[in-house]
């Protein structure tokens, strides 16, 4: 990825692996995460950090991402086995696209470090030809447009829209009301300006005025125009290996910064899971082969 150093895109991937398999309750995933060092006191930097908490405490597992064009050497797997006794890490596990040497691994297993390797796969037979297809709405007017039901109350504008927490609403609520898929349907062209009004008057919104005084709102209308972008892109095949623990994934992410969305399904001797993450304003689909669009459920955000 342009504009990140080496092996950011391959951490990022790396990170989203372990937030699919340790998606549990009282299971964090830091990515990356620094803790400081108990001889020097600076912060040093792990690529990703799992901390797992119960009643008897919290442990904390560190995993170093290396996609490097050689194989992970005995001093790199000394190195990091340091690290991580100096920053309170209790387990340490290296990811590598390019294996281990056996001697590597060897002081691996001496030293508490578990060694997995992430390797390209031409193709998966559960996955076939598939695309995932990113439509992001983007807006370009979003307004909303009050009545307040005793105008002669209102005493001075400027006013602002508050909820019933006081808070101010901004435009990216506003957004998050817009049911965008069934305000335009699935017919929609991108690169095509699409408006639409949504008047609201279930009351959950209110107004202040410039002299602090709040009032109710009849209704709000909330005017907005968007255009639709769309991209596709390939799914990425990779092995995966960690002792006997073996797993196909198929990960893909479309969109760019905010309205970014990524996908990864793994599938195991158990059974296929998966995870999806986006933004709001993108909606995920998914193609295969010469197929129609599907949504992609949303999962978490």
């Amino acid at each position: 990825m342009e504009n990140h150093p080496p092996g950011c895109q391959f951490q990022q991937f790396v990170a989203m692996l372990e937030r699919v398999l340790h998606d549990a309750h009282g299971v964090e995933i830091h990515s990356p995460l620094r803790l400081r060092d108990k001889d020097t006191g600076r912060l040093r930097e792990h690529d990703v950090v799992i901390v797992r908490t119960t009643h008897h405490g919290s442990s904390m597992t560190a995993v170093e991402c290396r996609d490097r064009s050689r194989k992970i050497t005995v001093e790199q797997v000394e190195s990091f086995a340091k690290k991580c006794e100096r920053t309170g890490i209790h387990h340490g596990v290296i990811v590598a696209s390019k294996g281990f040497a056996q001697t590597a691994r060897t002081k691996a297993a001496a030293l508490n470090v578990s060694c997995v390797d992430i390797a390209d796969a031409e193709s998966f037979s559960w996955i076939g030809k598939s695309m995932l297809i990113g439509r992001v709405f983007n807006y370009i007017d979003l307004r909303g447009e009050v009545a307040v039901d005793d105008p002669d109350r209102l005493a001075q504008e400027p006013y602002v829209l508050i909820d019933h927490a006081d808070e101010e609403i901004g435009s990216n609520a506003f957004a998050d009301l817009i049911d965008l898929d069934n305000a335009c349907g699935e017919g929609v062209p991108a690169g095509v300006p699409q408006a639409g009004v949504l008047q609201i008057t279930d009351g959950r919104f209110r107004v202040r005025d410039a002299t602090g005084h709040v009032f109710p709102i009849g209704n709000l209308k909330l005017h907005y125009t968007f255009i639709i972008t769309e991209t596709q892109t390939p799914f990425q095949l990779n092995h995966y290996q960690s002792g006997s623990t073996e797993m196909e994934i198929a990960s893909s992410h479309a969109g760019e910064d905010d309205a970014k969305a990524e996908f990864m399904l793994i599938s195991t001797a158990e059974g296929l899971t998966g995870v999806v993450t986006h933004h709001p304003q993108a909606r995920p689909r998914i193609r295969v082969g010469d197929g129609p669009f599907r949504p992609v459920e949303r999962k978490r955000d």
